[in-house]
């Protein structure tokens, strides 16, 4: 059997490895839009044509009715969504499709990088278990994480490249491969240590070439970002980032146990994870820290072993697994607080490496172990992985199903929470939303579930209150929507003088928002100052449509009474 599988051809491993991803992923694929989904896709006009593509590599990945803001600079992401939604429109499923293809050949590139390493047989057992390992299970279904297998795509292929060809030349292939890695996600710099630390161990004589050609790209790479999102995320957007450097390191245990027992025991799956602690416990620092001391004994045991039983060049490639597992995991330490305490989709690189170290082990072993018992072990591991994979897509059904399956198996889910109550307001279940939006805003204030809750007073006719939510989230974040929903409070419990002061304060961060000139044209309207509304409502027609009455009537100075969108109130113009 296992030389039956050592002779198969490259095509027959990538029909295998796309059989049983479609077998195991099948399950999620049907999935609704949820989460980032409605700023980076559906309401990100940007992305709805490829002609944008220009646009993607100078600005950020959220549309804010104006421009592409945010923190993230994931450019072959947003291109990707681009080719999608010019091709399909917008059609949930062909994003998947087109997630789980990328995701499937970087697992076939997977194979073939390993079979430098080991016999084909080993390699696509290695490749097979990554496929289907539940923890990777996000990196499929979830659609906002596209930029997760595009930076593996690119990140394995540069590696790929690099041990395949012993020239100089491929160095520049695997530069320009490294290069839409970062343009995919920042933490592919990770596979530029890796290609760096592979030529260190094995080909020495190419390392001082690779880092003059890898050089360029790299520096260019942080001038762009640097210009366009900066080098870090500044904005506090979890727990986690309420903790100073102290108390954050005091988490990596933890952490690193979390990614640990996901590995091997891949149940009470989640989106995100927000757990913290302030100063040191037994439960969240010294029983994880004793587990993975006892772990790192373990595997420094076994590399001993190793040594000993297959020689240095056995132990070399141990090392060079132990280095991937290490340096996938540094990113997500904390050492600059992130916006989750941990990500299921964050272990997708390191995850390599530490089945890369456990084949070099079973390499080792593999003279002790009858062909059959291995055989049927890796079938049972498989199967169960799988199992339990497909079952975690049946999770990714619609938003509400998602985000109650994550408040049960994880603890104070701010982002669940706000999630749900966003389900339930467009589903018309005030009082449930109300429910979470309020919960999420215990657990952690943030910009959205103020928003939410604001919403949902607002359709409550609780306009005081909905205004004040609103106040609260443009303290956090002055987004332009926010705008927009203290405007039309204002029209019910405010004054003209203040709105208009308020709008214009808005315009002057976003000039283009058609909905607040239109509002301001409205207010200038009412009170009788007919030139500037007049200008407000010609900056309106060319910012976006308006409604053809209130045009003509600002325009020929004709009497209206207008309606205020979810407000109730109607403002007279005279």
């Amino acid at each position: 059997m296992f030389k039956k599988i050592d002779n198969l051809k490259a095509w027959q491993v990538g029909l295998i490895l796309l059989l049983v991803g479609f077998s195991v992923f099948f399950s999620g694929l049907t999935g609704g839009w949820q989460g980032d989904d409605t700023d980076q896709i559906i309401k990100n006009t940007a992305v709805h044509s490829i002609s944008n593509v220009g646009l993607f590599f100078r600005s950020s990945t959220f549309w804010n009715g104006e421009a592409l803001v945010g923190d993230f600079y994931r450019p072959m992401m947003s291109t990707t969504y681009a080719l999608i939604y010019s091709f399909f429109g917008a059609q949930p499923i062909a994003f998947h499709v087109v997630q789980l293809l990328i995701y499937v050949t970087s697992a076939f590139i997977l194979f073939l990088l390993l079979k430098v390493f080991f016999q084909p047989a080993l390699a696509l057992l290695v490749a097979l278990i990554f496929l289907v390992h539940p923890i990777n299970s996000q990196v499929v279904y979830s659609i906002p994480s596209m930029q997760e297998p595009l930076m593996l795509l690119f990140g394995l292929s540069a590696l790929y490249v690099l041990v395949k060809s012993q020239t100089n030349k491929s160095l520049v292939g695997t530069t320009a491969l490294l290069f839409l890695a970062l343009l995919s996600k920042e933490t592919a710099v990770v596979f530029v240590c890796l290609a760096a630390l592979y030529l260190f161990l094995y080909h020495k004589s190419r390392l001082l070439s690779f880092i003059k050609i890898v050089s360029l790209p790299v520096i260019l790479y942080i001038l762009i970002r640097t210009s366009v999102v900066g080098l870090r995320n500044i904005t506090q957007s979890a727990p986690i980032d309420l903790l100073n450097f102290g108390q954050r390191i005091l988490m990596i245990p933890s952490m690193l146990m979390f990614y640990l027992r996901k590995f091997i025991f891949p149940e009470n799956l989640a989106t995100s994870y927000y757990w913290t602690y302030k100063s040191p416990s037994f439960e969240g620092f010294i029983l994880p820290l004793l587990i993975l001391l006892i772990c790192v004994a373990g595997l420094v045991f076994a590399g001993k072993l190793i040594y000993q039983k297959a020689g240095k060049k056995s132990l070399i490639t141990y090392l060079f697994f132990s280095a991937w597992t290490i340096l996938g995991l540094a990113p997500y330490m904390q050492i600059v607080a992130l916006d989750m305490t941990a990500c299921e989709t964050w272990f997708i690189v390191a995850i390599i490496g530490l089945l890369g170290m456990l084949a070099v082990i079973l390499k080792t072993l593999l003279p002790r172990i009858q062909p059959a018992v291995l055989l049927t072990i890796s079938l049972v591991i498989l199967i169960s992985l799988g199992v339990r994979s497909e079952l975690r897509g049946l999770d990714y059904h619609n938003q509400a199903t998602l985000a109650l399956k994550d408040i049960a198996v994880t603890d104070r889910n701010y982002l669940a929470m706000n999630n749900l109550s966003k389900y339930y307001i467009d589903n018309n279940q005030i009082a449930k939303a109300e429910v979470y939006a309020k919960q999420s805003i215990d657990y952690f204030p943030s910009v959205t579930n103020y928003n939410n809750l604001g919403v949902i007073q607002q359709k409550m006719n609780d306009y005081a209150g909905a205004r004040q939510s609103y106040l609260d989230a443009l303290q956090i974040t002055p987004l332009g929507v926010t705008y927009e929903n203290i405007a039309i409070t204002n029209f019910v419990v405010g004054k003209p003088a203040d709105n208009i002061a308020f709008l214009k304060k808005g315009l002057s961060l976003y000039p283009k928002n058609n909905r607040l000139w239109t509002y301001l044209a409205i207010e200038e309207a009412a009170i009788g100052s007919n030139s500037e509304a007049k200008t407000a409502i010609l900056n309106a027609y060319h910012f976006g449509p308006i409604p053809s009455a209130l045009y003509l009537a600002i325009i020929n100075h004709t009497p209206l009474d207008v309606p205020i969108l979810d407000s109730g109130t109607i403002v007279h113009i005279p």
